[in-house]
């Protein structure tokens, strides 16, 4: 059985952990119409999977191969993102680049099957998308491996719909000349930087330019900055995560109002695809640091001087709820996204909001149930009485309405599952 770390909530007599290579148990036990096992595939992700008998992990998927003649690449479900950035940076295929998610830990397949943001995705798309998405290996519940093209509404629902599949391939031209990395600027000043940030966003902008907006606390900047300049800062601050694929002199025009911000501290750089993955490697530290994790993200159109202010202060107020907590939430806002694929984004849902909770690892139950409190409340309290957003894929749970975010998708996507999946073996998004 294979080494694997999963939560004893989660897991109750396990019959076995399967990966290529390490099989203990025959697969078509598993994957067959009258197989009463219950089972969960596991690729790179931060929450456990949910399962009684039999865990499938994807972690040895990491093959990649590349086309020249077509321009396409097969990248290993089980890759991570930063992964797939280090192949592309050593062999030939620098001649090309992925693009890849912002967080450089989690998974190729499920960040794609969930909808797929990445710096690149206002100028081309997100990964999920036809243009960058054009197949898929797949293996269905009873155990055959097919393409997801050859059958068009199979891959049609894979693109957002929160699907299982192996490869991937896409493509696109090479962006060595990145300008990128964080502004970080003194918080005391909150509604003159949401009133800059709002500015900036309504007016158009080239789609290579997005930016990232989140609180740091005091504490934490030591990770960030050096000894000087961490003398000149008396309290928490606001990282701009900035990224302009022009280039440094547009970047650093575009992003002038960032910079001239009194007390500013520019963290930026010029790099390529992989030093951009490289900057959030980070993140990956915080796997095995909570028990309970939850992860919201919201699409919206427009984002308003008090959307931003009364995120901030919802992060804030958890503070008097529980330290361990306040010290695990997190509010990032993605400007200048883009938005026919499974899941059915509105077009003029440019941005979204992520919002964060968990709980440290020695939690108690009080502090896990306060913790959901917490994140299931955040976006009636982030948004107001309007609610003029939708949740992301990768963002739906028990607590949300599934029908609400595929919308007019809804039913096709219901007909499909039936379809591919008669006995509803694969835990997923769509359940009828």
């Amino acid at each position: 059985m294979a080494n694997e770390q999963v939560s004893s909530g989660n897991v109750q007599d396990v019959l076995a952990i399967l990966e290529p290579l390490i099989v203990q148990l025959d697969p078509a036990d598993v994957f067959t119409p009258t197989s009463s096992l219950d089972f969960n595939v596991r690729g790179q992700c931060f929450r456990s999977p949910s399962f009684r008998d039999v865990l499938v992990r994807l972690l040895k998927f990491k093959s990649f191969e590349y086309d020249s003649d077509k321009k396409l690449a097969t990248v290993g479900v089980g890759a991570t993102w930063v992964e797939v950035a280090q192949v592309c940076e050593m062999l030939i295929y620098s001649l090309v680049v992925l693009p890849v998610a912002r967080t450089p830990s989690v998974g190729v397949g499920g960040s794609i099957i969930h909808g797929g943001y990445s710096w690149m995705t206002g100028e081309l798309g997100c990964i999920s998308d036809s243009i960058n998405f054009v197949n898929a290996e797949v293996v269905k519940y009873d155990g055959t491996v097919v393409m997801a093209a050859d059958g068009l509404d199979l891959l049609w629902a894979l693109r957002g719909s929160g699907g299982s599949f192996s490869s991937h391939r896409s493509s696109s031209p090479l962006l060595t000349d990145i300008w990128s990395g964080m502004i970080l600027v003194p918080r005391h000043d909150l509604h003159a930087i949401a009133r800059q940030i709002v500015r900036f966003i309504s007016t158009p902008q080239h789609p290579r330019v997005n930016f990232l907006m989140y609180s740091v606390q005091r504490q934490l900047l030591h990770a960030i900055l050096d000894e000087s300049d961490l003398h000149s800062v008396n309290g928490d601050m606001i990282a701009l995560h900035v990224y302009d694929a022009c280039g440094e002199s547009h970047g650093r025009a575009a992003f002038a109002w960032a910079l001239e911000i009194p007390g500013a501290i520019d963290r930026t750089i010029v790099a390529d695809t992989k030093g951009i993955v490289d900057m959030q490697q980070n993140v990956t530290s915080l796997r095995g640091t909570f028990k309970s994790f939850d992860a919201i993200p919201m699409a919206t159109a427009q984002v308003d001087e008090e959307t931003i202010l009364r995120a901030m202060e919802w992060q804030d107020k958890i503070k008097a709820i529980d330290k361990d907590i306040h010290g695990r939430t997190m509010v990032l806002f993605e400007f200048l996204v883009l938005a026919e694929v499974a899941w059915p984004r509105r077009l003029d849902d440019k941005h979204y909001i992520l919002i964060i909770t968990g709980c440290p690892a020695d939690e108690t139950a009080e502090q896990e149930r306060t913790a959901l409190k917490i994140a299931v409340n955040a976006p009636g309290e982030v948004f107001g009485e309007f609610e003029h957003y939708s949740i992301l894929p990768a963002g739906i749970s028990e607590f949300h309405d599934p029908k609400k975010a595929y919308g007019t998708h809804w039913e096709r996507l219901v007909k499909l599952r039936k379809k591919y999946d008669p006995e509803l073996k694969f835990k997923a998004i769509i359940n009828p």
